[in-house]
């Protein structure tokens, strides 16, 4: 009875496991020392919130990676992908799907790797660390942009740009919706277009995802603190996708299992214990005669 309650329990951690949204990667990368290390990759699960230390927020788990030059960076951009999972991402980077990001990765003077984060993204924790006077611009969402995405191809390429000449930060946000692996290719074609037309101003980049089996990429956006900002009309964050311990939903699940074997159990017991036979059998010769 008890391996039937913890079977119970089994069954539950593997359906809730199997409920859970896959988790999505974060790829970034700078042509300044804004990552500690030329090439950086975190060995733990993140939640997306901690994406805003690429704006300067020191109160993440991944600021250790992050240095002061942050500030530096003329330019943050978000390309923002709606269908992409961790596992999708490494088939896609090894099959060349992604090459021009791994090239990014590879060859800029500091890169960061998150292959792992969980949550829905909200640009609201990245904004709100940038310059009050700092702008935000949307490219790729619809009829709702703040600049085409030839608009954002010709501002990047001249330095005396809007996206240049406040002197803070500014942000842009590309939204990407690839489910295709030529998709994908079609998307890194596009990021390497915009990373060749910002050149060497000085700028941060990152590869992101909304939240993969997420909902449908359909954004809200309102105003805080004077910055344009953008969240999932669903945004409630998943606190972990693993279960731990016997928690009381587990308990449940195990009971809910168990009880219907333990009902089956005692069917066949009964059934086995109402057979009846002949109290004895004659042997061969009894037979004959």
């Amino acid at each position: 009875m008890c391996l039937v309650f913890f079977l119970g329990l089994w069954a539950h951690a593997v359906l809730v496991s199997a409920a859970a949204p896959e988790t999505s990667p974060a790829f970034a990368w700078s042509n300044t020392g804004v990552f500690s290390k030329p090439e950086t990759t975190t060995v733990v699960v993140v939640p997306s919130s901690d994406l805003s230390a690429l704006a300067g927020d020191k109160t993440t788990s991944l600021s250790k990676y992050v240095t002061s030059d942050v500030s530096k960076a003329a330019l943050l951009v978000l390309y923002v992908e709606d269908q992409l999972s961790t596992a999708q991402s490494q088939v896609l980077i090894n099959d060349g799907s992604l090459s021009h990001v791994k090239s990014l990765l590879l060859e800029s003077t500091s890169s960061l790797l998150a292959p792992t984060v969980f949550g829905v993204l909200s640009i609201t924790a990245i904004s709100s660390h940038l310059a009050p006077a700092a702008s935000v611009a949307y490219v790729g969402q619809g009829d709702d942009d703040t600049m085409s995405l030839e608009q954002l191809l010709i501002n990047a390429a001249n330095p005396k740009s809007d996206l240049y000449t406040h002197g803070v930060t500014n942000l842009v946000i590309v939204s990407l919706h690839a489910k295709t692996a030529e998709e994908f290719v079609a998307d890194d074609l596009l990021i390497h277009r915009i990373e060749s037309a910002i050149g060497n101003v000085p700028h941060t980049s990152a590869l992101v995802a909304t939240h993969a089996s997420a909902v449908p990429h359909v954004f809200e956006r309102s105003n805080e603190h004077n910055m344009a900002t953008f969240a999932l009309r669903y945004s409630q964050e998943l606190k972990d996708s693993t279960p731990t311990g016997l928690t009381p939903d587990g308990i449940v699940s195990g009971l809910v299992v168990m009880i219907p074997f333990v009902i089956i159990i005692a069917i066949a017991i009964s059934c086995t214990c109402g057979l009846q036979s002949e109290l004895r059998f004659e042997g061969e010769k009894v037979k004959k005669q």
